[in-house]
């Protein structure tokens, strides 16, 4: 099996430079990673677990997205899921999307082990064993090009069909090695290491035996020498009291910051001052992070064992609860902030991750309420938030958000607060749309200066500019849109309709 993977190797390397040498990552790399996958699962007999199974669908999704929509952000999660779907192949064993990075990882750590294996394991030995048979039979090799040149010589017919064929292999040689030039080759080398990389598997097992004696419920500790003052029914006592204390006092100060921002966030309507609201946002991210990682660590380290199972810790699981409650609450209030300065300046890219973000932080939050009242484990909680984050990732990647940011910031925005500069820094998608709008007659410019809420970022434009700038990224397409089916995708198909109109 391992010389048929060092014979797969060079067909994938081959195929690695047919497909993407000069085109796009698109189409091509369908076929590249689905071809690829396959493979795996015959090559390492691969058994269908759930956890492999999700993580091919969510290939199925990003393949679709990178097909459709075409962005960086569908790039990245089509990598991703492929790098995840390698490794869930590769250790078939495991639970978790997690565990299936760190063995698509670990592949990639062993490629120069895998590098050696090619002289000194069974690749070596078959590949010198054909060159001996095919020294032995040298013989034959010599007697067949003497006749083959006195039947050339003394039959004409077969003198023009010989040339004939000699003619087109020379010619197809110097074809070959005129579209395979140093840099064609180097390409392919690069190939050859990312086929290297999914084909072998790395050789640490250590994670998938840990994983195998993980749990999703907690389970008591029993004491088994009475000198450990960890197991101590006193010690425990007082570990709980300095938690719940911790958790009350805590749950106080947070209860204030959340009525603030019910009264000023929640019911506020005029928020006139944009820099504060700015400020507002960005910073109130910034602290969010701090209060999520705050409050996963005091609850996985108060819940982390026998704690869970002393008498009496209904006040202190109740503190706890309320504890993560209350910052769903406060990322609820950021998330309020965000739409308001959406509201007010725009979608961005920036400002959907900040969504984005917040939906994972939402199902992390959640999940530790589980661990919490269901007694649960780590590895319970860390391999359900890498199913749901995998999930939205994928879904999140399958929109098309230059799509959605040039209709909300054209249709729901005032003239003057639509940064047109930032929508010409989209993709391709949107610049026909754009130029359309840039040309209507009843588009004109309430004031020449773009203000923004940082008096540095100020900056003047006008609509001949916009047009011109405009123009030359729809003449940048057409100059640069001469690549093959392989790189078909459908943000380019659906810019070559608009433009022939």
């Amino acid at each position: 099996m391992k010389t048929l993977k060092w014979y797969a190797l060079g067909g994938f390397a081959v195929l690695f430079s047919l497909l993407f040498w000069e085109e796009k990552m698109a189409l091509n790399y369908v076929i590249f990673t689905w071809l690829s996958l396959t493979f795996l699962h015959f090559a390492y007999e691969a058994q269908w677990t759930r956890n492999r199974i999700f993580l091919l669908g969510a290939h199925v999704v990003s393949s679709f997205s990178l097909i459709y929509v075409h962005s960086g952000f569908d790039m990245v999660m089509s990598i991703l899921t492929w790098m995840l779907s390698m490794g869930a192949t590769h250790q078939s064993k495991a639970r978790s999307p997690l565990l299936s990075l760190l063995s698509s990882l670990d592949a990639l750590v062993y490629l120069p082990i895998h590098t050696e294996d090619f002289g000194d394991g069974k690749m070596g030995k078959t590949v010198g064993k054909t060159l001996r048979t095919l020294y032995k039979y040298r013989m034959v090799a010599f007697l067949f090009a003497i006749f083959l040149l006195l039947f050339a010589i003394a039959n004409m017919a077969f003198q023009d069909l010989f040339i004939g064929l000699l003619s087109d292999f020379f010619q197809f040689l110097e074809v070959l090695f005129r579209e395979w030039n140093a840099d064609r080759f180097m390409f392919t080398g690069l190939g050859a290491l990312i086929a290297m990389w999914f084909i072998f598997a790395g050789k640490d097992r250590s994670y998938i035996s840990w994983e195998m004696k993980q749990g999703d419920f907690l389970r008591r500790i029993r004491r088994v020498n009475q000198t450990r003052a960890q197991f101590s029914p006193v010690q425990l006592l007082i570990t709980k009291r300095v938690f719940h204390y911790s958790f009350v006092a805590l749950n106080l100060l947070l209860l204030l910051v959340n009525s603030l921002d019910l009264a000023y966030v929640w019911f506020k309507s005029d928020f006139s001052c944009r820099e504060c609201l700015s400020k507002d946002v960005h910073f109130g991210v910034e602290i969010l992070i701090f209060s999520i990682l705050l409050a996963s660590a005091l609850v996985l380290i108060a819940f982390r064992g026998n704690l869970n199972f002393i008498r009496n810790n209904r006040g202190l699981r109740h503190a706890a609860v309320v504890w993560i409650a209350q910052n769903l609450f406060l990322l609820i209030s950021v998330a309020i902030r965000n739409a308001h300065y959406v509201n007010m300046h725009g979608l961005t890219y920036k400002r959907i991750g900040v969504f984005i973000f917040l939906i994972l932080v939402a199902i992390g939050l959640c999940t530790l309420l589980l661990k919490v009242i269901q007694v649960r484990t780590l590895y319970y909680v860390s391999q359900l938030n890498a199913f749901a984050w995998v999930l939205v990732l994928c879904l999140s990647a399958s929109v098309n958000w230059d799509r959605v940011i040039f209709n909300y910031n054209t249709q729901s925005l005032h003239l003057e607060n639509t940064d047109y500069h930032y929508l010409l820094s989209l993709s391709d998608e949107i610049q026909p749309d754009l130029y359309a709008l840039f040309t209507e007659k009843g588009f004109h410019l309430a004031e020449e200066e773009m203000v923004s809420y940082r008096p540095e970022r100020n900056y003047t434009y006008s609509k001949d500019d916009l047009v011109a700038k405009c123009a030359k990224k729809l003449k940048d397409f057409r100059l640069n849109d001469k690549h093959s089916w392989l790189s078909f995708n459908g943000r380019d198909y659906r810019v070559r309709k608009k433009l022939a109109q």
